[in-house]
């Protein structure tokens, strides 16, 4: 269940309209959740699940402040134009 949760937010922090948008937000979480895992270093007095629950509070709260003012991903869907040509063939 973890795995398909990382997967689901990997597409939506990177963009679900470009396989690029799903690289890079697998890239940006990934970084997050391997620069976070030193964090215990500067968390010296607490219990190792309340270091792993403050990990997972801090990755939440960076994805939902990317989501928010990203609400399209970091890369998002690139609108196409058909152009007059195809147009006239329809």
């Amino acid at each position: 269940m973890l795995l398909t949760l990382n997967v689901v937010l990997a597409l939506t922090l990177g963009g679900t309209g470009r396989m690029a948008g799903a690289v890079v937000g697998a890239l940006v979480l990934e970084a997050l959740t391997e620069g976070t895992r030193f964090s215990g270093d500067a968390l010296q007095a607490l219990s190792p699940v309340q270091i792993a629950s403050v990990r997972q509070a801090m990755i939440g709260v960076v994805l939902i402040l990317v989501l928010r003012l990203r609400p399209q991903g970091l890369l998002p869907e690139t609108p196409r134009i058909m152009s007059l040509a195809a147009k006239a063939e329809r």
